[in-house]
């Protein structure tokens, strides 16, 4: 009986688009993204789509609305946002109303598969029924951002991201890890590998930071980059004593900061020593860019820093490893997966401002140093984060999931066995 299922299924699947429903957070203004899970949600539906066999529908929700907004960006994607009642953000909804806002997802849009960008608050959308053709890709480590957290709120807060994943994780079984770290963390702390299907898929990188740049000169040397939300974990302030140490000895550095304050009293902090270090003529905030944007002041810079205390695996990194930039970054996470030491970019121990000031020192001072590491990082860039290589090993686990890649190997071996 159930093989009859799989291979009526997999006779529907082959006459018809597979449906996959992508449930994860977006901003409200187009172009308005922050990085991070927001980036990889449009990277991945992105790519995904470009595949003739693949519609895609995102949902996000929102409680500033009072009916489903809809729109179209491409023939095989939509975009789709939920109203929520509750004004007090995602998780209270979920938690008294999970059942009923995804079952008006799921009879509105009736996908063949179910993918959610991280587990809380969304672990609390999903019921038994539709936990078999559910994948849930794992983004962050609640407990260690917990650990990063600057005030007792925040700490509180991530506390019980970790009780309440723990709590729901066990109706899912079908995980992809973005990191092997990530993986490591996970089978660690959250839940078990019993009955688990899982794999492991790097996060996305939009294409256009794939496309030709100008070859680096020697004038951007000491040209620096940082991308992040600005909050205390991510290091800039780490950076900023880096470079006064390298203005001490007469290198005079210029850093572009891309990203908005999210920690007020990591704003005090940081304004207090670009005066006291001297460096307010060195240091210009952006604030937040489209990728376009992004994209302009990545092709001025030749070397991005991230000095953060904790990561899963980094877009920001991907984009810069794309552009062939010299990227220097703090050995956590799943950073090391990312770059090869030495080769394809740089890394420093977590904390370890004198590390990070020399390996600055060492590349701004040796332009033929960034122009080799540059070609390498892009070649490790294409391979490991390209957008269609990973919805190529996105679609073959979906494929995986519903069960789908054993009908096409028996195919297969009907097919040899006929010719033979």
């Amino acid at each position: 009986m159930e093989d009859k299922n799989y291979d009526s299924e997999f006779e529907r699947m082959k006459s018809a688009k597979l449906h996959v429903l992508i449930i994860g957070p977006l901003p409200t203004m187009p172009n308005a993204f922050q990085g991070g899970v927001e980036a990889v949600v449009m990277n991945l539906s992105n790519a995904l789509a470009s595949n003739k066999r693949i519609k895609v529908s995102i949902v996000d929700f929102s409680s500033k609305l009072r009916t489903r907004s809809h729109s179209r960006l491409s023939a095989n994607l939509d975009v789709y946002y939920y109203p929520l009642p509750y004004p007090d953000g995602r998780f209270l909804n979920f938690l008294l109303l999970g059942n009923s806002i995804i079952r008006n997802v799921l009879r509105d849009l009736k996908p063949d598969i179910i993918h959610l960008q991280g587990t809380i608050p969304y672990a609390y959308l999903i019921k038994n029924g539709n936990r078999k053709k559910t994948i849930v890709t794992i983004h962050g480590v609640y407990r260690e951002e917990m650990k990063h957290q600057v005030n007792l709120v925040k700490k509180i807060k991530f506390g019980l991201k970790v009780f309440y994943e723990k709590l729901r994780i066990d109706r899912f079984k079908n995980f992809v890890f973005i990191s092997d770290y990530n993986k490591a963390e996970f089978f660690k702390h959250v839940a078990s590998k019993e009955n688990i299907r899982d794999t492991r898929i790097f996060n996305p990188v939009d294409p256009i930071f794939f496309e030709q740049v100008p070859q680096q000169t020697k004038a951007l040397s000491t040209e620096l980059i940082f991308v992040a939300g600005l909050r205390k974990l991510k290091g800039l302030h780490l950076l900023l004593d880096a470079m006064a140490m390298l203005k001490s000895d007469g290198i005079e550095c210029n850093l572009r900061v891309v990203g908005g304050f999210r920690e007020n009293e990591y704003e005090r902090m940081i304004e207090e020593k670009i005066k006291r270090l001297q460096l307010d003529r060195q240091v210009i905030f952006t604030g937040w860019e489209d990728k376009h944007q992004l994209r302009r002041l990545l092709i001025k810079s030749a070397v991005f820093v991230l000095p953060s205390f904790q990561e899963s695996l980094p877009v920001s990194i991907a984009e810069a490893m794309a552009m062939g930039k010299v990227v220097i970054a703090t050995k956590v996470g799943g950073i090391p997966e990312m770059i090869e030491d030495g080769v394809s970019g740089f890394m420093f121990e977590r904390g370890n401002v004198v590390e990070l000031y020399h390996k600055l020192k060492m590349v701004v001072q040796n332009p033929e140093l960034i122009e080799s590491i540059s070609n390498k990082a892009r070649e490790q860039a294409e391979i490991l984060f390209h957008p269609q290589n990973i919805a190529n090993q996105t679609i073959e686990f979906y494929h995986k999931v519903l069960g789908l890649n054993r009908h096409v190997e028996k195919a297969n071996i009907h097919s040899v066995q006929e010719k033979v």
